[in-house]
């Protein structure tokens, strides 16, 4: 699922694979879907660390698709002017919950 979010007055591209989970375990050492199980917490704490790491993994998995380089997430991040976490978050989520979805049916 890919999607592209206008941010700072730019396009940019997102994408959620199967690849997901594993290039955000590579890079955070985290899980993603305990991550996302936890976001009620991750609110309420305005911890946004998490937020960070699955919106800059995203942005990463669209960036090696298109066949582009991304910069490490700090650079990333300070490449925007602003960056209003939560709103990206909240326009991305479907993308990752989508991740953890099955197709299987009971």
């Amino acid at each position: 699922m890919e999607k592209t979010i206008k941010i700072d007055g730019r396009n940019v591209k997102f994408r959620s694979s199967g690849a997901l989970p594993i290039v955000y375990r590579a890079y955070t050492g985290r899980n993603l879907f305990a991550d996302l199980l936890r976001l009620d917490d991750v609110y309420a704490q305005m911890d946004t660390e998490p937020l960070e790491d699955m919106i800059w993994c995203a942005a990463k998995l669209a960036a090696d698709r298109a066949g582009e380089q991304i910069e490490d997430q700090v650079k990333w991040f300070d490449g925007f002017d602003a960056f209003p976490i939560f709103d990206v978050f909240t326009e991305l989520n479907d993308m990752f919950i989508s991740s953890m979805k099955t197709s299987k049916k009971a």
